[in-house]
C-alpha cells in the first residue's frame, strides 16, 4: 500500500494517477482505502473537475453500511456526494455555461449550480 506520508515515497504518491479512498472488496468501514484510478475523461455533456474541497455529510456516513439500500451503488465505490471544483475539460458535445477554469458545485443526482 502506498503511504502517502511517507518521504520516500511522496514522489510516487503526488505523480501516480488520481487518488481516491474508495470502498472495495466487502461493505463496510474497514473497506475504506486508498487507491488510484486512471485519470478520468469526460464523456457527453459532461465536464471534469478539479477538486479542491469536498464535504462528508450523513449520507457518505450511510453508503459504506449499504444504508441507501439498492441505491447505494456497486464495489468499488467512492462514498462522497458533495464537492467543488474548477473545470479542466468540457467533453466532446456542447456544455454550455463551463468554461476550463470556472468553478463549479457539485452533487450527486443533481444539476451543478452556477457559482
Amino acid at each position: 500500500m502506498l503511504d502517502c506520508l511517507d518521504p520516500k515515497q511522496i514522489v510516487l504518491y503526488y505523480n501516480a494517477a488520481m487518488k481516491v479512498f474508495q470502498i472495495q472488496d466487502d461493505w463496510g468501514l474497514t473497506h475504506l482505502k486508498l487507491a488510484t484510478r486512471p485519470d478520468p475523461r469526460p464523456g457527453p455533456g459532461q465536464v471534469l473537475l478539479r477538486m479542491r474541497a469536498a464535504s462528508l455529510n450523513y449520507r457518505d456516513l450511510l453508503v459504506p453500511s449499504r444504508g441507501y439500500g439498492v441505491h447505494t451503488g456497486t464495489l468499488p465505490l467512492i462514498p462522497l456526494s458533495d464537492g467543488v471544483g474548477e473545470v479542466i475539460e468540457a467533453g466532446y458535445a456542447p456544455v454550455t455555461g463551463s468554461a476550463p477554469a470556472s468553478p463549479r458545485a457539485g452533487s450527486t443526482g443533481r444539476p451543478t449550480p452556477r457559482i
